[in-house]
């Protein structure tokens, strides 16, 4: 405006606010039993996350321009998601595949497979179940474990508390001899999303647990 005006001028500006939620674990998965896939969620998780910023600096932004925005989207629901090719979710797994190329007129390497728990099965706290593995070659004695996701609570460099995401391990034996099963009393404390491990304890050969397994009440 020219200088003879006094009134303020307005410059609206378009900010995009990059923000991380970590997406919920499912609360159940299908089982073996029917058509849907074995380890498939069937029953989503829920989660909330809180912004940083105030809600008084937030703007619902509807109108037409050059910016790209979405005001909401959902994607475990009714809902349908408002999503463009300028959006992207990165999910990440591994899959760890063994390969055996002994032959049939040669001396079997050291393996473990684990057959029992080896994922899906359902066990009740605080009962004898007996764990199963078949070994070859030649290992004399084993240890076994399992472990879960679990969370940490440190304090950053700023002084402020954060929840790190970690992973439990508890040793069921530390070393016994290889008879190719344990009876084991699972915890009196209920627990999903549990892999077990069977190691040789005079190498790095070991097992887990083909899916994750739980114990209930």
């Amino acid at each position: 405006k020219n200088s003879s005006d006094f009134e303020m001028d307005t410059v609206v500006s378009y900010i995009d606010t990059l923000t991380t939620i970590i997406l919920p674990k499912p609360t159940r998965y299908y089982g073996t039993s029917g058509d849907q896939v074995y380890g498939s969620a069937s029953t989503p998780g829920e989660i909330t996350h809180s912004s940083i910023i105030s809600a008084e600096n937030i703007r619902l932004l509807t109108d037409y321009g050059d910016h790209f925005i979405v005001p909401r989207f959902q994607l475990n629901g009714d809902t349908l998601a408002f999503l463009s090719a300028s959006d992207n979710i990165d999910i990440t797994s591994i899959i760890t595949f063994r390969i055996s190329s002994t032959g049939m007129l040669e001396e079997s390497t050291d393996e473990i497979v684990i057959t029992y728990p080896n994922g899906g099965e359902t066990l009740t706290k605080e009962t004898p179940h007996v764990i199963r593995w078949k070994t070859f070659g030649t290992i004399s004695n084993i240890g076994i474990e399992y472990f879960y996701p679990d969370s940490l609570v440190v304090q950053t460099g700023e002084g402020e508390i954060e929840t790190v995401p970690t992973i439990k391990i508890v040793t069921i034996i530390s070393d016994t001899a290889n008879v190719d099963s344990f009876l084991w009393t699972t915890p009196g404390i209920p627990q999903d999303s549990i892999w077990l491990r069977v190691t040789d304890v005079n190498s790095t050969v070991s097992d887990t647990s083909g899916w994750f397994f739980e114990i209930v009440e």
